[in-house]
């Protein structure tokens, strides 16, 4: 008889948490687009873009911010800067 009020006790504290964490109120997507508009997406990639090429400049030493390939090692689409669109997007 003890097993059977020990396992009501184990699935309410189980199952409560559960319950509450259903009831609480998650937003919508709609709700959440209401707080962004186009104008601070765009503002939002910019910052992105401009941290993600500062870091790069920090990192990069000074002695060689005056490198520049032999001639003839680039040509064409070959050295395509992929700052726009990530470094994992070709």
């Amino acid at each position: 008889m003890t097993s059977i009020p020990r396992s009501i006790a184990v699935l309410a504290l189980v199952v409560t948490p559960m319950l509450a964490a259903a009831q609480s109120k998650q937003p919508t997507a709609a709700e959440l687009s209401k707080k962004e508009t186009v104008s601070s997406a765009l503002l939002a990639e910019v910052a992105n873009q401009e941290y993600e090429v500062r870091s790069a400049a920090e990192s990069m030493p000074a002695e060689k911010y005056g490198f520049r390939p032999a001639e003839g090692m680039f040509k064409g689409g070959a050295s395509r800067v992929r700052t726009a669109r990530g470094p994992h997007v070709r």
